[in-house]
């Protein structure tokens, strides 16, 4: 048999490995994150800023990315800010979503107190995250992965002042049942699976619940 001459390199192919470029890390490390869901920080506290960015950054499931503006928020998939930004926010993307059916980006408030009216504010502009300055970073962690699941998410404190309220106005049994299912960080379509109902009808008593500034839970 005659023998095989050496046909060279395949084409495309250096004769020399050493001369091929190299797959930076970097270059990796950028293809990952940019699979990430982006949580951007636009709190107006620099302290509170860095805490929230210290407790994020530690979760490699997350890219975590601090605001130079509410500007870049459209392009996040979670905001993390204060009560009046977060209520800023929440009305112009109901605008933007009603003009160009835009789906906006999830709100989480971090609050310094758990005041019922700014709370109920923020639940009506449909924001469906709120903790406390206070609250540990596991629980700003998972109120982030919540969110990110379709869910909501109140801290402890926020959830206790929606369930007690500052009155005595009773829930029907219907919508105690859908707001203890509601501070438990159901969504609207948990919620009617659970109690066998339509979502349109949780969304009525969603509502109903919220209309009731008094309105207390019948969990103890």
């Amino acid at each position: 048999f005659p023998a095989a001459q050496n046909a060279g390199p395949s084409p495309g192919l250096s004769a020399d490995p050493r001369s091929r470029k190299p797959v930076l890390l970097e270059e990796i490390m950028d293809l990952h994150n940019a699979t990430l869901p982006t949580v951007l920080i636009a709190h107006p506290e620099a302290l509170t800023v860095a805490g929230i960015m210290y407790a994020l950054q530690r979760d490699a499931n997350l890219r975590v990315v601090e605001a130079e503006s509410l500007l870049d928020a459209p392009d996040s998939d979670i905001v993390i800010t204060n009560q009046l930004n977060g209520l800023r926010l929440a009305l112009a993307w109901r605008a933007l979503r009603l003009s160009q059916a835009k789906k906006a980006c999830q709100l989480v408030v971090v609050g310094s107190q758990a005041r019922e009216f700014e709370i109920r504010q923020a639940l009506e502009a449909g924001i469906r995250g709120y903790v406390l300055a206070s609250c540990p970073t596991e629980e700003l962690v998972r109120c982030v992965h919540m969110l990110m699941h379709g869910s909501r998410y109140f801290s402890t404190a926020v959830a206790q002042t929606i369930a007690d309220g500052m009155g005595r106005e009773a829930l029907t049994p219907r919508e105690s049942d859908v707001l203890d299912l509601l501070v438990d960080g159901h969504c609207n379509k948990a919620i009617a699976q659970s109690l066998a109902i339509a979502v349109g009808t949780v969304k009525a008593h969603v509502k109903a619940i919220l209309e009731k500034p008094g309105a207390r839970s019948r969990k103890p």
